[in-house]
């Protein structure tokens, strides 16, 4: 019992000693270098005489460091004449990311629900290295071994112009794909990521040593405000093989995974604004070099008929952010919106191909017309000018028995007004009174008004009973074909938002099977090709049941036999109208 009760003394003792640490408790931050290079790695330290919480490094630090390793956390406790002595200590190994003199803020742990903060850290930065490296040390090794570099077409450009960067990889030994630790910051530009498919592997002699290099990132971007752009140092780790010094059991050399935990700089680039003398009027951003091109179907026909007039805007440059320029016609042509398409690649760093807008025109009076010269202004950064491209203009000779003489309140074709004054048009005020008779007294007085009222109101719920029970089977029909219409027009409309063939085709297949299934009566159990075209037939008849089978067989071959076949919205959205109109027809 003496034993235990000294044991017992010795515990309080030792625990209120504990306790009166705690009232003196020192927070303290170390760095292992006071000036270090920007190739460097150094590490900073935390030590706290007491277990502590919630931990949180300075608010500032990996604004100016990347974080290599950490934090590393670890607690010792020992035995002392003053009782327990509790230290924690927490650590990270930095690398600076610019030069410069920086202060690091304090960092802050919970000690019994109390709040503590370090000291803070001055750091002096200088540009390449202030430390002599092991070469032996797996980390340096890595370093010689796998690096990586953002290689830009042009640093100084006009707005709008194209910037192609590429992340370029160089290895001397096997690496595994790069995990970027953040992203660059591209305020002010528009970026558009290049899909490089199968990343290429090619051989480079650099020092007179053969290096692997692949580049596994491509974008372009478009400036879209002038402006210095300062460089930016995104960091990047690059899992790399380095051979130690070990040995296998066949004496054969080892080699270890050392994560290299370097960075991609990006350059400075310089965003010119474009010149404001000599822009023209009709400028709407293009830069590059473009064409523009018109043409037309035929230049005589009869009217009703249809004429399909096409625009195609090509060349290089920012071709995503222009568009083609709008047709201006005579009223005598019927017009629809048009249909546009662009075919665009990435070639030489920048952005290649062309858009084009289909219009659909039909005459409705016979006489000649002129379709106008369209134009299309652009700035050449190559040649640092404004320039314009143009069309002829194209003469439509439209015959036929229609002639527009007297429409619109007397505006000829021709351009040319004509007023034709009615001869009684302002009639002369009558300054008489006129002897107005009434001539009965008013429906809602009469006996036979409130008869049929009353009537109306009695058989109108048994009309309504009846109708239900006689049409129910056509009025559930006319309530599922009303939703399969608007089921199909919403597939029809996800459709032209996609550029994949094979899931807009996937759309376009659902939107005819489920408005023809609608429409021709047949359950989601017993759909097949088959009964479809036999319906059909019954219904459609056979030339119409050949056309739209042929366009929803090649979307079912698209779908699930990974055929080439791409079928447009259009074509589907004209089979599916055809059917609205012998619909409301029949």
């Amino acid at each position: 019992m003496i034993r235990q009760f000294i044991f017992l003394l010795g515990f309080i003792l030792l625990s209120t000693n504990g306790f009166a640490q705690g009232s003196g408790v020192k927070f303290v931050g170390k760095t292992s270098h006071e000036s270090i290079g920007t190739d460097d790695r150094f590490t900073i330290t935390y030590t706290l005489n007491a277990r502590g919480q919630s931990f949180r490094p300075p608010e500032n630090m990996e604004d100016h460091f990347m974080v290599l390793v950490g934090p590393n956390q670890s607690f010792q406790s020992t035995m002392t004449s003053r009782g327990f002595e509790t230290t924690m200590q927490v650590s990270y190994t930095l690398r600076a990311k610019a030069e410069g003199n920086f202060e690091l803020g304090p960092a802050r742990v919970m000690v019994g629900g109390t709040p503590h903060s370090s000291n803070g850290l001055s750091i002096k930065v200088v540009k390449g290295s202030t430390q002599e490296k092991d070469p032996n040390d797996p980390e340096v090794l890595a370093a010689q071994l796998s690096w990586m570099k953002a290689i830009l077409n042009r640093t100084e450009v006009y707005v709008g112009e194209p910037i192609n960067v590429n992340y370029k990889l160089y290895s001397k030994t096997g690496v595994s794909g790069p995990r970027f630790e953040s992203e660059p910051n591209f305020k002010g530009f528009i970026t558009e990521n290049i899909d490089l498919g199968q990343i290429e592997q090619n051989r480079e002699f650099i020092d007179n040593e053969q290096v692997l290099t692949a580049v596994i990132k491509s974008f372009l971007l478009f400036p879209q405000q002038p402006g210095n752009y300062d460089a930016q140092k995104i960091p990047v780790t690059i899992p790399t093989n380095v051979q130690v010094q070990r040995r296998d059991s066949w004496f054969g050399s080892m080699t270890q995974r050392v994560d290299n935990k370097t960075h991609v700089t990006i350059p400075a680039i310089k965003v010119k604004p474009l010149p404001v003398s000599g822009r023209p009027d009709d400028f709407s951003g293009g830069v590059g070099k473009f064409a523009l091109d018109i043409s037309v179907d035929k230049t005589t026909l009869d009217a009703d008929q249809s004429l399909t007039v096409k625009i195609t805007l090509s060349g290089e440059g920012n071709m995503r952010l222009v568009d083609v320029p709008s047709l201006e016609l005579p009223s005598v042509f019927e017009t629809y919106d048009p249909r546009t398409s662009s075919r665009l690649r990435v070639a030489d760093g920048t952005l290649k191909g062309s858009k084009s807008a289909e219009y659909l025109l039909i005459p409705r009076y016979s006489g000649t017309y002129e379709i106008p010269a369209l134009t299309f202004s652009y700035f050449n950064p190559k040649t640092k000018q404004y320039n314009e491209v143009q069309t002829q203009p194209i003469t439509i000779e439209v015959t036929g028995d229609k002639k527009r003489s007297d429409v619109a309140g007397g505006m000829s074709v021709g351009g040319k007004e004509r007023v034709d004054m009615m001869s009684r048009d302002i009639m002369f005020i009558k300054t008489f009174t006129p002897n107005f008779q009434r001539e009965s007294c008013p429906v809602i007085e009469s006996a036979w008004y409130w008869v049929l009222w009353i009537l109306g109101v009695l058989l109108f719920p048994l009309a309504w009973i009846l109708r239900n029970i006689i049409f129910k089977k056509r009025l559930a029909r006319n309530t599922r074909l009303r939703k399969a219409e608007r089921l199909a027009d919403r597939l029809l409309t996800e459709a032209a938002k996609l550029e994949n063939a094979s899931l807009r085709g996937d759309k376009l297949h659902k939107a005819i099977e489920v408005y023809f299934a609608a429409y021709l009566k047949i359950s989601t159990s017993d759909l097949s090709n088959e009964q479809l075209r036999a319906r059909s037939n019954q219904v459609f008849g056979e030339a119409f049941t050949r056309e739209w089978m042929q366009v929803y067989e090649a979307l079912e071959a698209l779908q699930y036999g990974g055929t080439s076949v791409d079928v447009s919205v259009d074509r589907v959205k004209t089979m599916i109208n055809k059917a609205k109109e012998w619909v409301s027809n029949n």
